[in-house]
């Protein structure tokens, strides 16, 4: 801040002369002794949003909203004050035009007196030392500035145009670009195959090399973070020497196996297809796959076709079904630019062994009266209803911005099933809307034997299946192995449910299913198997596992292994660096180390694959 101001400093001190000449009717001028007052810009759009600088960055809101009422900047006049972490300003809203005169008169009236500095310091005791006027205006490039010659510390006021429209200017921008890019480049088009298959071109065989030498980057990363943490967090002594002598370089451990996809499953596999609905390039309502961010200024969607060929063919034939039944109610497409429209999100579910299939509609009600939307959801039915395959529709009204559509808004049947089943290893798992199941489910059967080789639990061991959705790894390892118990964790009560009736179904007496946080239930259900030893499994989102369910694994000294199942290896070196560094206050119990790696495919023609890590202690 010291060097941007002396910058400044010759350039401002010529302005406070020329300032008169130079700033607009825009700008309120006063006395011309400008060494006892603050200038404030008014801005051609808002007059009433400033930014306020320098202030401790270590200022919280209400540290501000303190400083604010000591000059009598306060509620009703002051209607919002915002104060990021760590940065050296603050934002504050005034009520209108009149609060920032107010505001201005205020500061001028503390600053200019002889007692005003004791008084501001009393208050801020590193801020307010000298007065200092800044006035940015986005047509003017002059500044006008005040400043006490006995203080070397400085006090800045910016009128700020309102944060909200600079955001929109941007993203008007980036549209502007984006069309600009699109008249340049006539050399093809993106389709919806390029979003969700964009290996499609690529052959399986250069698709497995390529996903081999990913996890092995992935597994450099962990190593790397490992030392990282060794070198700065705990010193050398207290780490394995694996660790200390590999000084980050290499693996953390071997990948020792790349289970590759047969060809069955090698295309048009998925079990759950999401599309989103929107305009295609000719301004067509489209059910596919959105081509880019919206906050790259991209709004298009293509329509899902046989390019796509991660996508079950029953899922592209909804999706033209339904392309074809919207188009007909004369209801507009969701618009995520603009938050109008209706159509929003279709959702395939099906079980590729079942022949089970059942379709969610997302819609945006925008205030749309009863008899229109029971009219649209007429055509959907009876349109789902001519492909003969379909066994249930529900529909779901959502009025959130983005399309992510969150757990607890609920469904309204259409007609049929609202669940599907879907057969893994001989047994038949009934999966609701909501409820995790893996997408390919060949590779989920190869994925499960694995990690049941992998923990080999034997007759006296306990089983703890974290994150487990449906429940079908934990149900797998009670048939297929001799645990003596298996007990399931889930977050989604809905899935929890799932996986008790698929136990009853299976006939699966030693199976258990708990609803909650893995860290609150974990120590209840050890504490009831008492000294047995135990064996994990854990299949967490993308993100990987907060940190304190790692605290809670760590602190459990029965769990001697664990299978982590990570859907994105790039992430897990975070948790391993929770399971692998020396205990502490923060992370009790004995430490794991890393064992083995393995690669599964469960998501041929994409560049994303699964990897299996054991760890044991």
């Amino acid at each position: 801040m010291d060097q941007e101001m002396g910058e400044t400093g010759g350039e401002g001190q010529g302005d406070t002369q020329s300032a008169p000449s130079v700033v607009e009717p825009a700008i309120s001028q006063h006395n011309e002794d400008v060494s006892s007052h603050v200038v404030l810009a008014e801005w051609p759009r808002r007059a009433w949003h400033f930014r306020v600088q320098p202030a401790p960055a270590y200022w919280t809101k209400r540290d501000a909203t303190k400083f604010l009422d000591s000059i009598a900047i306060a509620p009703p006049l002051l209607t919002r004050v915002e104060k990021m972490h760590l940065k050296n300003h603050f934002y504050i809203t005034l009520q209108n035009l009149s609060a920032s005169e107010r505001l201005e008169e205020s500061i001028n009236a503390t600053l200019g007196d002889e007692q005003g500095d004791a008084t501001l310091t009393a208050n801020c005791p590193t801020v307010v030392r000298d007065a200092v006027a800044r006035i940015e205006r986005a047509e003017l490039p002059s500044r006008a500035r005040l400043e006490n010659e006995d203080s070397n510390e400085r006090w800045v006021v910016v009128i700020a145009e309102d944060p909200a429209a600079r955001k929109r200017a941007r993203v008007d921008d980036k549209f502007e670009r984006l069309e600009q890019k699109r008249r340049v480049m006539n050399d093809g088009e993106r389709g919806a195959g390029d979003v969700v298959a964009p290996w499609r071109k690529k052959s399986y065989s250069e698709q497995v090399v390529l996903k081999k030498a990913s996890l092995t980057i992935a597994l450099e990363k962990v190593m790397s973070s490992l030392w990282k943490e060794c070198k700065f967090s705990h010193g050398n002594s207290t780490w394995p020497p694996s660790i200390v002598h590999a000084r980050g370089k290499g693996v953390c451990c071997p990948l020792e196996i790349f289970i590759e996809a047969p060809e069955e499953c090698q295309e048009y596999y998925r079990n759950k297809n999401e599309f989103s609905v929107g305009l295609d390039d000719s301004n067509r309502l489209a059910v596919g796959y959105s081509l880019g961010l919206i906050s790259d200024g991209e709004t298009r969607v293509a329509q899902a076709d046989l390019e796509c060929l991660t996508t079950s063919k029953r899922a592209i034939q909804v999706a033209d079904c339904l392309r074809n039944a919207f188009e007909s109610t004369m209801l507009p497409a969701w618009d995520k630019r603009k938050h109008t429209g209706v159509w929003r999100l279709v959702m395939v579910r099906e079980g590729i062994r079942t022949g089970d299939c059942i379709v969610i509609i997302v819609i945006h009600p925008q205030n749309l009266e009863g008899q229109v939307i029971r009219s649209a959801q007429d055509v959907v039915s009876r349109s789902l209803k001519t492909l003969g395959f379909v066994t249930g529709a529900m529909w779901q009204s959502f009025t959130g911005v983005s399309n992510a559509v969150e757990l607890d808004t609920s469904l309204e049947p259409l007609f049929g099933e609202q669940v599907f089943h879907e057969c893994i290893a001989g047994m038949r798992f009934r999966v609701s809307p909501s409820a995790f199941l893996q997408v390919n489910t060949i590779m989920a059967e190869k994925l499960y034997h694995l990690i049941t080789d992998w923990l080999a639990p034997d007759s006296d061991s306990i089983v703890l299946d974290i994150c487990c959705g449906t429940g079908t790894i934990g149900m797998f390892i009670s048939r297929t192995a001799s645990a003596h118990r298996v007990y399931g964790i889930e977050l989604v009560r809905e899935a929890v449910e799932d996986a008790k009736r698929n136990a009853e179904v299976n006939q699966l007496t030693r199976c258990a299913f708990v609803a909650g946080k893995a860290e609150n239930t974990i120590n209840g259900i050890l504490s009831q198997v008492g000294t047995r030893g135990c064996v994990s499994v854990v299949d967490p989102p993308r993100s990987g596992l907060h940190q304190t369910v790692v605290r809670a694994i760590r602190a459990s000294p029965t769990i001697s292994r664990i299978a982590y199942v990570a859907c994105n290896p790039e992430n897990f070196w975070m948790n391993a660096v929770g399971f692998c560094r020396p205990r502490s206050n923060a992370f009790r119990g004995e430490p794991f180390r890393l064992v083995k790696a393995a690669g599964v495919d469960l998501f041929p023609q994409t560049p994303h694959c699964e990897m299996v890590v054991l760890l044991e202690r």
